[in-house]
């Protein structure tokens, strides 16, 4: 769901100062609504999704971290995309068709 969200608004490439940009922006606007999010975890679920190497190699991150961080990427992008909302269905279907293609390791 998150791969489907960020493409119109990162593209299907971008350089790792882009994700730490995004990663910033998306911490500040839960700060503000005083929803914190660890930015950290953002920019490795992000890291993830464009093939970068991981932040935290060591001690694993997780799986709430994850799916907090998660919905955060999720809200923030709602929340400063009105498409989105009127284009849900597709979303979904997009999601849900490559959950489905992706490799099981």
């Amino acid at each position: 769901m998150v791969a489907v969200l960020l493409a119109p608004r990162l593209g299907n490439r971008c350089d790792i100062e882009d994700l730490a940009a995004f990663s910033d922006e998306v911490a500040a606007g839960h700060r503000s609504e005083r929803r914190p999010v660890n930015e950290f975890v953002v920019e490795e679920i992000l890291r993830h999704i464009y093939g970068f190497p991981q932040l935290f190699q060591t001690v694993p991150v997780p799986p709430t971290a994850v799916t907090w961080a998660g919905a955060a990427i999720v809200r923030h992008l709602n929340n400063t995309d009105t498409s989105i909302a009127a284009d849900i269905d597709r979303v979904l279907d997009t999601a849900v068709d490559l959950h489905k293609r992706r490799p099981r390791h």
